[in-house]
């Protein structure tokens, strides 16, 4: 059976701990297996970045980046929220990006703050990732193609209503079932191995469905 390696690699931030954390890189490991992965992606390697907001761990990043090159990923991924809604610019991350894009093919996708901007900055950064040649998936599928064999990558975003509080009582009975999910992205080849890229876990049996 074939696999794929999945590194996830987010900051985390906690009430209590904002000291400790704000400098802390967590580095999490997934071998998926599945008969549907074609031989030529076989140990594939991925890694996912989320939650960045433009934090910078040493020097433009360096530190970051090192950790991100020490794993040799095939591509990297980013699932948003790589800057913040309230930045005055996005230089932090965009150093970033640069640096990742010049080595690895580079995939994004927009996060809730991303979305929260105003429709000129987002257009703003969305162009410049463009330029770098950074792939930004917008509620679409692409195919990640190797020695003639191929796997799917579907970006996706949806409104921010569905960032339901289940605490809420105005919020509780949203939810984003699969009809919903299928008029964003279509219906997926079931022979196919696809995988979805999103920003909000909430929804995940509607995703593996």
């Amino acid at each position: 059976m074939r696999r794929i390696k999945l590194f996830l690699i987010a900051t985390i931030i906690l009430v209590g701990s904002i000291l400790f954390f704000n400098n802390f890189i967590s580095n999490s490991q997934y071998e998926i297996a599945s008969n549907k992965i074609p031989k030529a992606f076989d140990r594939y390697k991925i890694v996912q970045i989320s939650d960045l907001h433009s934090r910078d761990f040493g020097c433009k990043n360096e530190k970051l980046i090192r950790k991100i090159e020490e794993q040799e990923p095939n591509i990297v991924v980013m699932t948003g929220d790589m800057v913040s809604t309230e930045d005055a610019n996005f230089d932090v991350f965009l150093t970033f990006e640069k640096s990742i894009a010049a080595e690895f093919d580079t995939y994004f996708i927009v996060g809730n703050h991303e979305q929260n901007l105003k429709v000129e900055q987002l257009q703003t950064l969305l162009n410049k990732l463009e330029q770098m040649n950074v792939n930004v998936i917008d509620n679409e599928k692409i195919a990640i193609k190797k020695d003639g064999e191929s796997i799917n990558l579907y970006g996706m975003w949806f409104n921010l209503r569905y960032y339901n509080d289940a605490s809420n009582e105005y919020t509780k009975d949203i939810t984003f079932n699969i009809e919903q999910m299928e008029k964003i992205l279509g219906i997926p080849n079931q022979a196919d191995f696809n995988i979805v890229l999103t920003h909000n876990p909430i929804y995940f049996k509607t995703y593996a469905e």
